[in-house]
């Protein structure tokens, strides 16, 4: 009896040490399922040396055989992974984003961030991000009282990632109008369609916008909204869910995570697996379903806006890369639902054979400070 004991106290002990290495492994390790593979592993080994029975000692066995084997995959997707060489550093890791009841994440307001990039020891970018009162990125002529605005939405190409407050396309309009609007950026990093329709829905927009003449309206998109709004992004699982009702509307549902909450828990950690990753990747293939959905949010936002405002005028500006195999589909859908897009290919002419000249570097793809001057030109001459 008292071995039995013994070797049941002993099992207690490796079990528990095993779930704290698991857990530490979780927090801060680079690849915590290689560790804690190996961790498992040489827990049932134990237990199979511990405990001689008929039935439990080839139990045990094949257990670590099974997590050896498992373990092993890890390694190798690890070690096969690109090394992840950027880092990030700067006052808007701690000081910057919120929670937010609509639209699941946001910037704090009358705040302003640094934020600097590397990529290895290249200095990709070291900027000042600036949000007003409104938590919107400071425009200078968004103070003023014209009586015709312009309201620009997208992610953080709109945004102006990796940019100065001069520098995003919201403030290069600006200065090219001669301040005669106001103007306004919601645009966000990682923000998608879903985002523009539920700040227009809900009455964010109208709370902070206010046209008494013109209603300039111009979305950018990029083919990485489309994945966004059906929920497929991993930072946004608290984000605005949307979803057709028939072909001419959407409407919400929620929030992605209001009925699996768990479940995305369970995948945050799961995707923290480089054979996970490699067999059950998070960003699923996109969809005709999901191109539609997309196209469908768009003209549903310039639907609602049309009914706030007066003498409304609503652009899509497509970034339509010749690569993208969806790109026929997406075009598709868009004229589908009628809406009024302009492409970049169109806007600057060899951005899909000079994408190095229109980003801020090899490394890092977002639109600079050169791209944005084109685009805000284009808008000036033919859309306003």
């Amino acid at each position: 009896m008292k071995i039995k004991n013994k070797k049941l106290i002993l099992s207690i002990i490796i079990f528990d040490i095993t779930i704290a290495v698991s857990l530490c492994s979780l927090l801060f390790f680079t690849a915590p399922f290689v560790w804690i593979g190996f961790a498992c592993f040489g827990m049932f080994v134990t237990f199979a040396i511990i405990h001689n029975h008929n039935f439990l000692r080839p139990l045990f066995v094949n257990m670590s055989v099974a997590i050896l084997t498992l373990s092993l995959f890890e390694t190798y997707f690890f070690m096969i992974t690109p090394n992840n060489d950027y880092k990030n550093t700067g006052s808007y890791a701690v000081s910057y984003f919120k929670s937010d009841d609509l639209l699941g994440y946001a910037p704090q307001k009358n705040v302003k961030v640094t934020s600097t990039k590397y990529f290895q020891d290249e200095c990709l970018y070291d900027v000042v991000y600036t949000i007003d009162k409104n938590g919107l990125r400071k425009t200078p002529d968004n103070q003023n009282n014209a009586d015709s605005c312009i309201v620009f939405f997208g992610g953080s190409f709109t945004f102006g990632e990796g940019l100065q407050d001069t520098e995003t396309l919201p403030n290069r309009v600006s200065v090219k109008t001669n301040m005669k609007y106001n103007i306004y950026n919601f645009g966000f990093h990682g923000y998608g369609t879903h985002h523009m329709l539920a700040a227009i829905e809900f009455g964010l927009v109208e709370k902070i916008v206010h046209c008494q003449k013109n209603a300039i309206f111009i979305y950018q998109a990029i083919s990485h909204h489309i994945n966004r709004a059906s929920g497929l992004s991993e930072w946004d699982a608290k984000g605005p869910k949307y979803e057709l009702v028939s072909d001419n509307d959407v409407r919400f549902m929620g929030h992605f995570d209001d009925k699996n909450i768990m479940i995305r828990k369970v995948l945050n950690q799961c995707n923290k697996s480089f054979t996970f990753v490699k067999l059950f990747s998070y960003q699923k293939a996109i969809t005709d379903n999901n191109i539609k959905l997309f196209s469908a949010i768009i003209k549903k936002s310039e639907n609602l806006l049309t009914d706030k405002y007066k003498n409304v005028s609503f652009y899509t500006i497509l970034w339509d890369d010749k690569s993208d195999k969806h790109l026929d589909r997406i075009k598709y859908y868009l004229n589908f639902y009628k809406i009024n897009v302009h492409l970049i290919s169109n806007i600057i002419p060899d951005i899909n054979d000079n994408k190095s000249k229109y980003s801020i570097s090899p490394n890092d793809k977002h639109p600079n400070a050169l791209a944005n001057d084109i685009i805000a030109t284009y808008i000036v001459e033919n859309l306003l």
